[in-house]
């Protein structure tokens, strides 16, 4: 979401940390969680106000504007990539497929918490999840592709109560990053149906091919893309028009969002 301030321009604020000058895409906040790689503060001293008068300005102000689909790219690269790629690496380096899957069904993170889209899910529901990948080992190592890997998943965990297609996809991206396979298509669940619909995109299937995305989004991974449109909903297919709050991908508000330079 981005707002104009007298002495500050037009600001874009991003979902995953930071603030940014919309006429020169400068970032005058740090990124989310202290990340400071590749933001330097020398770009704001120009401005009389500090950096924490500038960020703390930014989230008081009033008049919203649009990130284009170019911008958007460009901002995901910037601030998201780098966390989704450890995320998979931390998959990917597991010693055996057996602990990459009990990772992955309890959605353990690098740091041992639990993962944002599954902090919901109660862990009994995680665990029967566990269970079943586990005792089903044979039959996902077989996968020859993650289409058909995200198939086997979705038969073994798919009809317990509390699990959807958010977890099935994330389960069956975190068990084919240490299997190296990765999607050829995006997959569709209820935060990327929101951001593909607001594209113009048919969403009546179960994923969409990346060439009938628009050209900005070329340069991304299909998983990639999956990210950005649940990232930026709020902000797909809405030129002219001021966004609606941004939600997370568990469709759950952030109140914090605009109110300080730390997004999610």
């Amino acid at each position: 979401m981005g707002y104009y301030s007298k002495g500050l321009g037009f600001i874009v604020h991003s979902p995953c940390g930071g603030v940014n000058v919309a006429a020169n895409r400068t970032s005058i906040c740090p990124p989310a969680g202290g990340r400071t790689r590749g933001w330097s503060r020398h770009s704001a001293s120009s401005n009389k106000f500090s950096v924490a008068e500038r960020c703390s300005s930014a989230a008081t102000l009033a008049v919203s504007i649009m990130m284009t689909l170019r911008e958007i790219v460009a901002d995901y690269i910037r601030y998201c990539r780098a966390d989704a790629e450890q995320e998979q690496r931390w998959f990917a380096i597991q010693r055996t497929l057996q602990e990459a899957v009990s990772h992955a069904a309890l959605a353990v993170s690098p740091s041992g918490k639990r993962l944002s889209h599954q902090r919901r899910i109660p862990q009994s529901v995680l665990a029967e999840s566990g269970r079943r990948l586990f005792v089903s080992l044979p039959a996902l190592s077989k996968a020859k592709s993650f289409e058909e890997l995200h198939e086997t998943v979705e038969a073994l965990i798919g009809q317990i109560p509390g699990i959807g297609e958010l977890t099935i996809y994330d389960t069956a991206l975190r068990i084919g990053a240490h299997l190296r396979l990765e999607p050829t298509v995006v997959f569709l669940h209820a935060g990327t149906r929101v951001g593909a619909r607001r594209l113009g995109l048919s969403v009546s299937c179960a994923s969409i091919p990346v060439s009938e995305f628009p050209h900005a989004f070329q340069k991304l991974k299909p998983r990639e893309i999956e990210d950005v449109l649940c990232r930026y909903k709020s902000e797909l297919g809405n030129e002219g028009n001021p966004p609606s709050s941004r939600r997370g991908c568990y469709d759950r508000a952030n109140p914090e969002m605009h109110r300080t330079c730390a997004g999610r």
